[in-house]
């Protein structure tokens, strides 16, 4: 990685790559190497209750897994990330969201009202939550640090991680990350606009090029990635625009244009 950027330039841009795994074993060596995974991504089953005749459907939600909940002990020299899922690509300039007012927030996100916490009591359980409360969407995530540390967010999560793991194996661990992403952000996000970030493309067919095209980044969750190839055929010329053919690297990759 370090010599990949090494060779390509990105403006004025400084890239560090670090080590996380190296990072948390050395200042958080009481955590297992099992607790540190990317961004988690859910089927969910969505039925509706208001209107019994309506089709389920199923999505994809993507939310933190264990391992975002150390970013501040990471960085601690810093106020604020933006945080991007490794199946995101970036079509416009984001870099006003330095500069965005969460107000008393901490976790810039586009809700997902698709899915409201009340739809997920039995995942849930007696955790106290606003039933009417809307899911929201890792992808693309603004995160202000100091309100963060100010509301205990990891402390929190380490006291739902005991309360939501049936044991420390990684499928109790995987699993947890989905009530436990949700409940540690209540009534802590800030709703992003919608046209920041387009979810689904990694699994639902039939969206509209217009709205491909004109949203800012694209998120590919869901199990069908443009670099596979059971990608979606239509979705996978947003991604293969960004690569660098005239790179060795991209041949030697498992990657499939």
């Amino acid at each position: 990685m370090k010599h990949w950027f090494s060779r390509n330039a990105y403006r004025e841009s400084a890239v560090n790559v670090i080590n996380y795994e190296h990072i948390i074993l050395e200042n958080l060596p009481e955590f297992s190497m099992q607790q540190l995974y990317m961004p988690e991504e859910f089927r969910v089953f969505i039925s509706s209750f208001e209107r019994p005749t309506e089709k389920s459907r199923m999505e994809y939600l993507s939310v933190f897994s264990h391992s975002h909940f150390f970013i501040p002990e990471i960085f601690k020299d810093l106020k604020k990330v933006i945080v991007l899922d490794d199946d995101v690509i970036v079509q416009r300039d984001l870099s006003f969201l330095w500069n965005l007012d969460m107000g008393d927030k901490v976790n810039a996100a586009v809700k997902f009202c698709g899915l409201r916490l009340g739809q997920l009591r039995n995942l849930l359980g007696e955790a106290m939550y606003d039933p009417q409360s809307c899911a929201w969407m890792s992808g693309l995530n603004v995160i202000n640090l100091e309100k963060w540390r100010e509301y205990n967010v990891t402390e929190n999560y380490l006291q739902l991680l005991e309360k939501f793991r049936n044991n420390d194996d990684e499928a109790s661990l995987r699993a947890a990350a989905l009530p436990i992403s949700l409940l540690s952000f209540q009534n802590l996000v800030y709703p992003l606009d919608e046209r920041l970030t387009l979810s689904g493309l990694g699994y639902q067919y039939g969206i509209e090029e217009k709205v491909i095209r004109t949203s800012a980044s694209l998120h590919y969750n869901g199990n069908m990635k443009p670099w596979l190839e059971l990608g979606i055929p239509n979705y996978r010329k947003y991604w293969k625009r960004f690569l660098a053919r005239d790179e060795r690297f991209m041949d030697e990759c498992n990657v499939s244009p």
